[in-house]
This record gives C-alpha cells, structure tokens and sequence, in this order.
C-alpha cells in the first residue's frame, strides 16, 4: 500500500477562485497533501489524463464546464481510467438542490460540501478519501495478482 510520505497523497484541486485555490493549498501543505492545481475544466482534463491523483476536489461552478460533466467525463471516457477510482469531492459556493445534488451523486462523487465547510477539516476529509482510494486499488491489485 502507497504510504503518506513526505510528499503525501496526490490531489487536483479544480477551483477558478484563486483566493480558495491560494487557502485550501496552504492548509493542504500543512497536511502533506501533494495538491495540483486547475483553474478550469479544460486544465483539469488535461491533469487527469496525464496524472494519477487518489482525490479530486471538484468546484461545481467552473467557466468552461460544470463540476458534474467533469465527473461524467471521468467516468465515461476510457482516456481517464488511471482517475476512475479516486474519490472526488465536489463543492459550491451555493446550495445546490436536491435534484442536483442526485445527479452529481449519480454520476460519481464521492461528497458533497459547501464551500462555507471549514478548509482545514475540508483537508482532513480529503485526506482521508486519499488513504481510501489507496486501499481500493490496493485490493485490486492483489486481486489481479491472485489471478495471474
């Protein structure tokens, strides 16, 4: 199993608020949360198909795509298969209905927060998804390797 080392847990970060961005990657550090990040869906897409990541933290509300054709995207497209196991938390700025919270849940977020959520227990939570999404593909590979 992939430890939390010094450089930590991969994380993208897809936000277009560079103030959120500039204070979620400060109380990641501190969290030894390794954290790329993405100020749009274009960007983002291009960091998932190039890199491995065990969470995604997923602003709904982006210029150019909707956090939910993101997680779409990930599921769908075989381009993306290195990311369909890490877990990916979306968040918004607004409360967002309970039909639309059901089709982000659908298509393959992991959580939902507001972004009025405490960052450093945002973090923590992030932190925690990473350690899961390691133990997921963990199991898979003992699995393939018991069947090889």
């Amino acid at each position: 199993m992939r430890q939390s080392t010094l450089h930590g847990y991969h994380v993208l970060l897809v936000e277009d608020n560079p103030d959120f961005r500039d204070l979620y990657c400060f109380y990641s550090r501190q969290a030894k949360l390794k954290t790329l990040t993405a100020k749009d869906g274009t960007e983002a897409l291009d960091y998932l198909r190039n890199h491995t990541f065990d969470c995604i933290l997923l602003d709904y509300m982006l210029p150019d795509y909707s956090g939910l054709e993101i997680i779409e995207i990930l599921k769908n497209d075989p381009v993306y298969e290195r990311n369909k196991a890490c877990k990916i938390v979306a968040v918004s700025a607004i409360d967002l209905p309970q039909q639309m919270l059901a089709k982000i849940y659908n298509a393959g977020a992991t959580l939902f927060l507001s972004k009025t959520f405490a960052l450093k227990e945002m973090v923590q939570v992030v932190h925690n998804f990473c350690f899961a999404t390691t133990v997921s593909r963990d199991a898979e590979e003992m699995v393939l390797v018991e069947v090889a």
